[in-house]
């Protein structure tokens, strides 16, 4: 058994794509947005603030992706489990830094986990949607 693990990280440039993609989808819905991309431990490595963008979606958007990094699923999932399971809300209430919101998408290249990407600002549909773009554009063909 080996002492070491290989794991798989979103770089600079990835998460700079993702992020230019975001924007863009937004512009093109029309709204202002936060957008945070996080590598596979759910650590930020890049961020953006639109202007016009809700203070309040500079911690929400980094929470959605880290809640997609933490578990490796889109966040809006677990809006369901918790729903309809108290013993789930409870315990993912009690995870520091990670909403249920939807927004929060994880990305994942050749069948691995290297990150996530958390938007926060629209409607829930609308941040789900530019996630759900910038996360196709940067692992097509990956």
């Amino acid at each position: 058994m080996s002492k070491l693990i290989e794991k798989h990280s979103v770089g600079e440039e990835l998460a700079t794509q993702a992020i230019d993609v975001a924007t863009t989808k937004a512009r093109e819905l029309g709204v202002a947005v936060a957008i945070a991309v996080v590598d596979e431990s759910g650590v930020l490595k890049a961020f953006r603030r639109m202007d016009g963008a809700p203070l309040g979606t500079v911690e929400l958007g980094p929470a959605k992706a880290r809640m997609a990094a933490s578990f490796g699923a889109p966040s809006s999932v677990f809006h369901g489990l918790a729903k309809d399971d108290g013993a789930i809300a409870v315990s993912l209430a009690g995870i520091t830094g990670v909403t249920v919101l939807g927004g929060g998408e994880p990305i994942v290249v050749g069948g691995a986990l290297a990150g996530a990407i958390g938007v926060s600002g629209g409607t829930e549909e609308q941040d789900i949607e530019i996630a759900q773009a910038a996360v196709e554009a940067v692992t097509a063909g990956g």
